[in-house]
């Protein structure tokens, strides 16, 4: 098997077949589009769809896999097969992908000792190990060497920029052989970082990652002579954080430029991304800045200004890129083939239904959601949200921690230690003196204040609260250490408490808290599907032109992701079809700033 595997490369790589790919994350794009999101790849003259795996999707409680319905990769790598393409796996366990902890699931952070992407954590390797184990379960009979369309497997992510652990990238690599049965495994990073210290190892081969060539293949060549070379990511355009200035693009012209020096060099490529689709929920991550000691919050929308776009339309850049094939490779494309354009519609307003305000809810289903236990034992510390118990408990959304005070002697009270208690984590607060917003710590300033002062009379009783979210763990260079909610407790001044105890209330807003907040929601009628599809049309929902400020939206039960039109660039939340229905759609919005009268529907995407 294993010589018939290798004998079947050579043979692909021989007949001078050039690997030409294109990302496309499963896990950003519903099921019900996958076809023809390949379809659209393989029409633009690719051979090849490269996708990560998201652990922290997978297995999001420990031991409780799932590979179901959006998550049914299985059912990914036979639609790709059917279309004709090969498939590039990237299983991680890092996958970076601006997403949630680079993949990570949250319940490693409660493991003692837990450091992620090094051998010396024997914690960590056990449950990579283990998640591995049944992954390959999954994968393994869709590889080449079975008749599948999996020709390549990624050892690891980008480790040569990380590179803390000399034992780490072969102990992965064993691990990839030893329980995927895997073979022509490969290492991937900018070629400056190979050259500080990266090894090639036994049957592997390096690639690259870069925007513009500059000196990427000599580094290539000078690292593996004679081999094949392979830009593993030509970044078609880049993600959006939010508070920046305006939509990352890059330019059409800039993307054919690079394209054909790419292949003048005679590299295959992959286009990351080829479609950059939506970090739907709570998945959307953070990128750390090392010089300013904070992270930016990455946007929903994972546009990229890819060749296709996040609702599936074809893009300057996929006619670019066919253009160039054709050039090339004229064998590769299919000029009869008719593509299938999205059907984006522009549904009519629809008045908001003003349900519950947080502590109504709070107060009116209190004794389920204090149902919690903690792992510390007193609760006059606080807990990171990763070590909430019970049945609401969860390390994504938001948490409640609330204090009583007296105020004591002055006419203004102090609260310290939030430097602590905030940072280094990805932990935006919202901090609230008797239910009244006296501060908002956001995440876009340069720096987290270490105290905060409010007005409190003698004698006064106040009730202290920090509406906690997890705005996306940090994915990229920062990994350690990646708690979310308080993770130290903040201190008052002047004051005796009322109470040593904190409460501690954990706010996913999933399923079971959504039905507890209402009985009637913001509606969106549907009278046809009006689409090719057997489901309506997308659409965009626009929160800038309905007067909304930050928040989360959540249709028929499924979590959109977060908008914070305020502060931009994204404006709008793409909402596909097959999660609409013909009839009333429930709408649930959680709004933290403000609220308009009325919800607006586009047919095309926005940035301010």
């Amino acid at each position: 098997m294993i010589w018939t595997y290798l004998f079947k490369i050579r043979r692909l790589f021989k007949s001078k077949t050039r690997i030409l790919s294109g990302s496309l994350h499963y896990f950003r794009v519903p099921k019900e589009y996958w076809r023809d999101r390949l379809e659209k790849l393989k029409g633009a003259g690719l051979n090849t769809v490269q996708t990560y795996i998201g652990w922290n999707l997978h297995e999001p409680r420990e031991g409780d896999f799932i590979f179901e319905d959006e998550l049914d990769v299985s059912e990914f790598l036979k639609i790709a097969k059917d279309v004709g393409l090969y498939v590039i796996m990237r299983p991680g366990p890092y996958i970076c992908a601006e997403w949630e902890w680079g993949g990570f699931p949250a319940w490693l952070l409660t493991k003692e000792n837990m450091i992620v992407r090094q051998t010396k954590s024997e914690a960590y390797l056990a449950a990579v190990q283990n998640w591995f184990t049944v992954l390959f379960s999954q994968l393994r009979d869709h590889q080449w060497s079975r008749g599948g369309p999996i020709i390549s497997i990624q050892v690891e992510n980008e480790y040569a920029s990380y590179n803390k652990d000399s034992e780490y990238l072969p102990w992965v690599k064993n691990l990839l052989t030893d329980v995927g049965k895997c073979f022509l495994l490969k290492i991937i990073n900018e070629t400056n970082f190979f050259l500080k210290g990266a090894h090639l190892l036994p049957d592997t081969f390096l690639t690259a990652n870069f925007q513009s060539v500059g000196n990427a293949f000599e580094v290539l060549d000078k690292l593996q002579p004679n081999r094949p070379k392979m830009v593993t990511e030509f970044w078609a355009g880049w993600f959006d954080h939010w508070g920046q200035q305006g939509h990352s693009t890059l330019s059409p012209t800039t993307f054919n430029k690079t394209m054909r020096e790419i292949l003048n060099a005679g590299s295959s490529v992959n286009q990351y991304m080829f479609h950059g689709g939506t970090s739907f929920g709570w998945m959307a991550g953070s990128n750390w800045l090392s010089k300013k000691q904070r992270g930016t919050s990455d946007t929903t929308s994972y546009d990229y200004d890819a060749p296709l776009s996040e609702s599936g339309d074809l893009t300057e850049k996929w006619n670019v890129t066919r253009e160039i094939i054709k050039e090339f490779f004229p064998k590769y494309i299919n000029d009869s083939y008719v593509f299938r354009r999205p059907e984006i519609q522009k549904y009519d307003k629809v008045s908001f239904c003003i349900l519950t305000h947080i502590w109504d809810f709070v107060h009116d289903n209190e004794k389920l959601l204090h149902e919690l236990e903690y792992e510390q034992p007193s609760a006059s510390k606080v807990s990171s949200m990763e070590y909430f118990k019970g049945q609401f408990s969860s390390p994504y959304g938001y948490a409640l921690y609330q204090s009583q005070v007296n105020c004591n002697g002055e006419n203004k009270m102090t609260i310290s230690n939030l430097h602590s208690a905030l940072s280094p984590n990805m932990t935006r607060v919202t901090i609230f003196v008797d239910k009244f917003n006296i501060s908002t710590v956001n995440l876009i300033d340069d720096s987290i204040p270490d105290e905060i002062k409010f007005d409190c009379r003698s004698g006064e009783q106040k009730t202290v609260s920090f509406l906690a979210e997890n705005a996306g763990r940090v994915n990229f260079a920062r990994l350690d250490g990646n708690f979310a909610g308080l993770t130290d407790t903040p201190k008052f001044s002047s004051y005796f408490p009322l109470s040593q105890n904190w409460t501690q209330i954990s706010l996913p807003l999933d399923e079971l808290q959504l039905r507890m907040a209402t009985t009637k929601a913001t509606t969106l009628l549907v009278n046809e599907t009006q689409s090719d599809f057997d489901f309506p049309r997308d659409t965009y929902i626009d929160f800038g032109k309905s007067g909304c400020g930050k928040g989360v939206v959540f249709v028929n039960g499924k979590n959109l992701g977060r908008y914070w039109s305020t502060v931009g660039p994204q404006q709008t939340l793409y909402l596909p079809g097959p999660w609409l229905k013909l009839g009333e759609n429930e709408i649930i919005i959680f709004e933290e700033e403000q609220i308009g009268e009325k919800l607006v529907f586009s047919s095309v995407p926005r940035w301010n």
